[in-house]
């Protein structure tokens, strides 16, 4: 059956479902779900983390359990503060001030230069001062995610009883070609 067909195929069985008054199930029939493959990962995530365990020299249960323990006492530290909440406490208002320059910025600036002068001049800054409260927002909560992440991978590392590390070299090569691949620096976003 050529590519045609089978779409003249699809488009009449369809428009004959839609006018028979029964629902269209495509995919996923009545189960709720988005077709047999929703939720499922396919063992990608698990052959890493074998690895991992392997380039470690435990088992995937301990990698397993070391990084749970670890991740709910990540939880139990509590968030970090928002990009928006550092943002502000930069600039000395609140999120909501923030929040209220930014959304009379967009709706009176049709440029990005117009943007940063109607947002620092809504929050009686100058542009500078702003372009500077991003960057170092930017930079301390780089630093924090840092701090966090080398927490973790310590406590992951004290339950193995192996060095940060070790671990981290592990976690490095399970990424693979991943590693590196962030969006760039946005520059004065608030996204």
């Amino acid at each position: 059956m050529s590519r045609r067909t089978r779409t003249a195929a699809v488009l009449l069985s369809s428009a004959a479902l839609l006018g028979s008054g029964v629902p269209a199930q495509a995919h996923g029939g009545d189960r709720g779900d988005r077709g047999q493959h929703a939720g499922k990962r396919h063992g990608k995530g698990d052959r890493g983390f074998a690895r991992a365990a392997r380039e470690l020299g435990v088992s995937k249960e301990q990698l397993k359990t070391a990084v749970k323990a670890a991740s709910e006492q990540q939880k139990a530290a509590g968030e970090l503060p928002s990009y928006k909440a550092v943002v502000a406490s930069k600039l000395g208002v609140t999120e909501d001030q923030l929040k209220t320059a930014f959304e009379q910025a967009k709706q009176s600036a049709d440029s990005r230069d117009a943007f940063k002068a109607a947002f620092a001049s809504a929050l009686g800054k100058d542009v500078a001062t702003v372009e500077t409260a991003f960057k170092d927002a930017k930079t301390e909560l780089k630093q924090q995610w840092q701090a966090r992440y080398d927490a973790w991978v310590a406590s992951v590392a004290q339950q193995l009883g192996k060095s940060p590390e070790e671990v981290k070299a592990a976690f490095e090569s399970k990424r693979g070609h991943h590693k590196g691949h962030h969006k760039g620096d946005r520059g004065f976003a608030l996204h």
